[in-house]
């Protein structure tokens, strides 16, 4: 079962925020990438997401896209990266813990096998950040059925119509993506972000 509901409950209890963070596991290598997971959950981090390197990221920056290069130069599979939620699950019972991936990836395991694997290493959600909802009939029931919570991305750009389908059945938070284009450090928060984060809350 998802830790999700009880961490916001906390967090909303102490009148404060949930912190997610992120990291590519295998970068710059797994025993320091575990090393710096370990930091973050020690040190506020009430979710992490767990990224998987993948060889054709779309969405990600230069960062991330410079740590899934040298993770993948070490063979790093997404069964380490399993392995590794199972260790960090371990070490904090209490925190969210999701994989952050490419579908490729996982449907090179195959959608049940990941699902199965995933919920017995302790994982609470999957946020697949290139299978579109239309796509994911694969996945959603093997997440569902394995106890998984299936992250549900939305944009600027994603219309209300296509809001109330997309988060009719979502689970343990929305990822909203409040830039266009890839991931890296910004100066600024765009003009009409908080008005776009109240209609999205209201749906």
């Amino acid at each position: 079962m998802s830790r999700f509901p009880a961490i916001f409950q906390t967090c909303r209890a102490a009148g404060r925020k949930a912190l997610i963070a992120f990291a590519s596991a295998g970068a710059p290598d797994m025993e320091s990438s575990e090393k710096a997971m370990g930091v973050m959950l020690e040190n506020g981090a009430d979710i992490l997401e767990i990224g998987v390197p993948f060889s054709d990221p779309t969405a990600d920056g230069t960062v991330i896209q410079k740590a899934s290069q040298i993770a993948l130069q070490s063979d790093v599979t997404l069964h380490d990266v399993l392995a590794l939620a199972e260790r960090l699950r371990r070490r904090f019972p209490d925190k969210g813990l999701v994989i952050f991936s490419y579908y490729n990836v996982i449907f090179r395991m195959g959608a049940d096998d990941f699902a199965r694997r995933a919920a017995a290493a302790g994982v609470d959600g999957v946020l697949v950040v290139d299978l579109p909802f239309e796509e994911s009939a694969e996945l959603r029931p093997a997440l569902e059925q394995h106890g998984l919570d299936r992250i549900t991305l939305v944009s600027p750009l994603t219309g209300p119509e296509r809001l109330q389908t997309l988060l009719a059945d979502a689970k343990g938070f929305v990822y909203y993506i409040m830039q266009l284009g890839v991931t890296g450090v910004r100066k600024s928060i765009p003009d009409g972000a908080a008005e776009k984060l109240d209609a999205l809350r209201a749906v």
